[in-house]
């Protein structure tokens, strides 16, 4: 990672303002996040329960988890597949600006609040892009940390929902909703 920052730096200095923008973004994109993991992955698509499809793509949203214990991490994944039956353009968008997660407990109704801490939907991610092929039947996702994201005061049963996932398709920005899970966490 050093390379790439020194190598950022040394572009800085001949750039005008507007890519100095560009690129002191690209360098925040770089540091980690709490609640984000960094990387994103490709693989074939699951046969998972997803959100409503818009323009070929569907949101899913999956844990390996569904029971948990306070205090332990609450990890989620999150995936853009391709139900088109061909290949389309897309980019995940990024995971600090372009999710957000709706968390409810089933016995009282109350929304879990976000964590004040965190910097999860604060970045801005300027331009626009095309993406990349996506071939039928594959997808792209990403992991995410609820409970660094997200502040869980108490033990319960949890439902989750993906209510805005901001994706480009084929160079157009669309927003989808995934399925709801549910997660419970144990004292």
């Amino acid at each position: 990672m050093r390379e790439t920052f020194d190598l950022l730096f040394a572009r800085i200095e001949t750039c005008n303002m507007h890519k100095l923008i560009m690129a002191l973004l690209l360098t925040l994109s770089l540091v980690p996040s709490p609640g984000l993991a960094q990387d994103i992955y490709r693989a074939a698509a699951a046969q998972t329960p997803s959100g409503e499809p818009v323009d070929g793509f569907a949101l899913s949203l999956t844990t390996k988890q569904p029971t948990v214990h306070k205090g332990t991490p609450i990890l989620v994944i999150v995936e853009l597949r391709n139900v088109s039956g061909g290949e389309q353009n897309a980019m995940f968008g990024s995971r600090h600006s372009n999710y957000a997660f709706q968390i409810k407990n089933t016995k009282t109704g109350q929304f879990v609040p976000a964590n004040a801490n965190n910097t999860f939907g604060l970045a801005t991610i300027l331009g626009e892009g095309r993406g990349w092929p996506v071939n039928a039947n594959t997808s792209i996702f990403g992991p995410f940390r609820l409970d660094l994201l997200y502040s869980f005061t108490e033990p319960g049963t949890y439902t989750v929902q993906v209510t805005r996932g901001q994706n480009i398709i084929n160079g157009r920005l669309v927003s989808m909703e995934s399925n709801i899970i549910t997660i419970a966490i144990l004292q």
